[in-house]
């Protein structure tokens, strides 16, 4: 039963068409979503529902998505959410964080204009990393609590 629960995303573009398409695609593929047109709104909807997985641009206004990005990586509340960065600057963004020691490099990236099969691969990839370290967490806290 735990298989078909649904996952959420939250998608945060300032293109109103890019969440419009993200947030039909993601649906229509039994995924539930929130939506955010920069990172001030992001954090508001992250506090309302926890999501799965982050969809995040970088490139936005009021408050741009490298900064909202920061934020969450501080945070240990929020940090262990995966985060797919899509964007249309690709190049230079992973050069940026690849020089970064502040914070982790994100879980995923994927570069506009973007292929369907290619959002679906890693989706599903950064899912089952997720997936698979939250069961190796589980198993240290499980001996860990046999060995008391």
């Amino acid at each position: 039963m735990a298989n078909n629960v649904k996952k959420r995303v939250l998608v945060i573009d300032d293109d109103n068409d890019v969440l419009a398409y993200l947030s039909i695609w993601l649906t229509d593929h039994n995924f539930i979503t929130d939506v955010a047109h920069d990172g001030i709104e992001a954090s508001a909807k992250l506090k309302e529902n926890r999501p799965d997985v982050i969809t995040l641009d970088i490139i936005m206004p009021n408050e741009t998505g490298i900064r909202f990005y920061r934020e969450i990586r501080k945070d240990p509340q929020y940090a262990p959410i995966p985060v797919i960065i899509i964007t249309g600057i690709m190049s230079e963004f992973e050069d940026f964080i690849s020089h970064r020691r502040t914070v982790p490099p994100p879980d995923g990236y994927i570069s506009k204009p973007f292929k369907e099969d290619e959002l679906s691969r890693v989706i599903q990839e950064v899912l089952t990393k997720k997936k698979a370290k939250s069961a190796k967490l589980k198993i240290a806290a499980g001996s860990t609590d046999n060995e008391r």
